[in-house]
């Protein structure tokens, strides 16, 4: 099925597919929005009053577009704009939100979530998302994408202290990319937490996980005191595949009294070459510190960031494990500090 070039307003859902129960007779083809900008979907003023469907597919949210059991997905070159608070009571907002199979699918599929524009400004107190992926909602061997889509609005309109989060995959598949999403002058009030890109999955044996290039333009602020600023975050306790984050850019930010901020959260149980990678990375940083120390003063917190990146990590290595040469340097730089 095949969804173009419409232009829809006024409603409280934008677009919804709902497939068959059984595994054997899922959406397979789902495209909302095409390969290009000509054939995307305009979805304005959507979520328009408090009234939320009683369907079980979807009871309890408002959604931009909403898809359930379908496989081999493309939402891709939409724009899409929530009603300025419209929404005023109760549930969860979302703007691109793809829900657990009611029965698990039995088919590996590509899948892709590319180049949306997304603004999500309710007024209800209570969790927005940018775009959700559920944790079943493709199994291992599929693949994902959610690159380039820019965020212009996620804000509560009214006091909140419900969560938001911009990018949530919590399905563990074998190749997920998150790259190159901008964040673009957000400003929130909600006094919870604000999470950029959360991929909490356990990648599976050969899987890939890429996040990378992702970048907040101009700012983020948020006026609210209170929760945590994330920038990258993964619950999952991966052993075993293949790892990039590099070159987001999470700066300017300004946060109001008791906001923590939280640039990456890595869980400690990953594989040793991932550990590598990391260590590496600290070594070349106390090296280069040593170098400049008489001459840049940010070298100091340099300094100090290799240092408790390779404290944690010396501590979490087997004590059988050979040592790279990265490790041993910084072992014994540790000992001379």
């Amino acid at each position: 099925m095949k969804v173009y070039g419409n232009t829809i307003s006024n409603v409280n859902f934008g677009i919804c597919v709902i497939g068959p129960l059984a595994a054997a007779d899922q959406n397979n083809g789902i495209d909302i929005g095409g390969t290009s900008a000509g054939q995307g979907n305009s979805i304005t003023n959507w979520g328009t009053t408090s009234t939320f469907s009683g369907d079980v597919n979807v009871s309890g949210t408002m959604n931009g577009i909403l898809i359930r059991n379908s496989y081999n997905v493309n939402v891709s070159y939409n724009t899409l704009t929530s009603s300025n608070g419209g929404i005023t009571v109760g549930g969860t907002v979302t703007g691109i939100n793809l829900i657990a199979y009611t029965v698990a699918s039995t088919t590996t599929s590509t899948n892709t979530i590319n180049n949306n524009a997304i603004a999500v400004t309710p007024g209800v107190t209570g969790t927005l998302n940018g775009i959700i992926v559920s944790g079943t909602s493709f199994i291992s061997g599929s693949s994902l994408s959610i690159s380039n889509n820019n965020f212009t609005a996620l804000n509560h309109t009214v006091a909140a202290t419900g969560s938001i989060t911009a990018i949530s995959s919590a399905a563990a598949i074998t190749t997920t990319n998150i790259n190159s999403n901008t964040f673009t002058n957000l400003s929130t009030s909600t006094t919870g937490s604000f999470t950029f890109i959360s991929n909490s999955i356990t990648v599976v044996a050969g899987g890939t996980q890429n996040i990378n290039s992702n970048s907040i333009v101009t700012a983020f602020n948020k006026t609210g005191a209170g929760g945590t600023v994330t920038g990258i975050t993964t619950g999952g306790s991966s052993t075993t595949g293949t790892f990039s984050w590099s070159s987001n850019n999470f700066s300017n930010m300004t946060v109001t009294g008791a906001t923590a901020i939280t640039f990456i959260i890595i869980p400690m149980v990953v594989q040793l070459t991932t550990i590598f990678r990391i260590i590496h990375l600290a070594a070349s940083l106390v090296v280069q510190a040593q170098s400049l120390v008489s001459t840049q003063a940010l070298v100091v917190l340099k300094v100090e960031m290799a240092i408790w990146l390779a404290e944690i990590l010396l501590q979490v290595l087997p004590a059988a494990e050979p040592l790279p040469v990265s490790l041993l340097v910084l072992q014994e730089l540790l000992q001379q500090s």
